[in-house]
């Protein structure tokens, strides 16, 4: 019995090994495509920038029409190169990155867990709150949605309205990745 329980196990950590793998693969695919996607929009402004240049600048001190286009040039030249050599990955690396949102959704997470509050999200589009895009986490497992004037508030705890079914945790959109990862686990 411990032989096939240490072969299914010997099976499962290779077969996990193989997915890091892969996805470290994809990861890294993908994030060329990225830099390349960028690399190109930034020639294409620099592209930009020569034609206008060579279009105006004869006739800059002649038409105000050259002065504006010099203008546009010189925003698609500034544009250009920021696009072309910087990129955000080499101020802050992913795994920082990824860290730092993950502060914030172990905060709230924790935050609901002390709560008691253990329902699931529920999305509110933007038409339901008049505002932004938010997630409602109910307190009771029987609820009510809010009426817009509560949702257009901004306040994370909705408690001492008429109903107590109402009552609920309100997050706004940059709140919603931490149900995303809350329902996950």
């Amino acid at each position: 019995m411990e032989a096939t329980d240490d072969l299914a196990s010997y099976r499962l950590q290779k077969r996990i090994h193989e997915l890091e793998a892969e996805n470290a693969r994809y990861q890294k695919n993908q994030n060329l495509a990225r830099k390349c996607e960028f690399r190109i929009a930034g020639a294409i402004l620099l592209v930009i920038w020569a034609v206008i240049t060579l279009i105006a600048y004869p006739s800059y001190s002649v038409s105000p029409r050259a002065s504006v286009l010099m203008m546009v040039g010189i925003g698609a030249l500034f544009v250009g190169a920021v696009t072309l050599f910087l990129n955000t990955e080499r101020f802050i690396s992913q795994p920082a990155a990824e860290d730092l949102n993950l502060s914030s959704v172990i905060v709230v997470d924790e935050l609901l867990r002390d709560l008691r509050v253990k329902n699931r999200g529920v999305y509110l589009p933007s038409s339901m709150t008049d505002t932004a895009v938010k997630a409602l986490i109910p307190l009771r497992r029987e609820y009510e949605v809010p009426s817009k004037v509560h949702l257009g508030e901004e306040r994370a705890f909705l408690i001492d309205l008429a109903t107590p079914a109402q009552e609920a945790c309100c997050l706004s959109r940059s709140a919603t990745t931490c149900l995303r990862t809350r329902a996950a686990t």
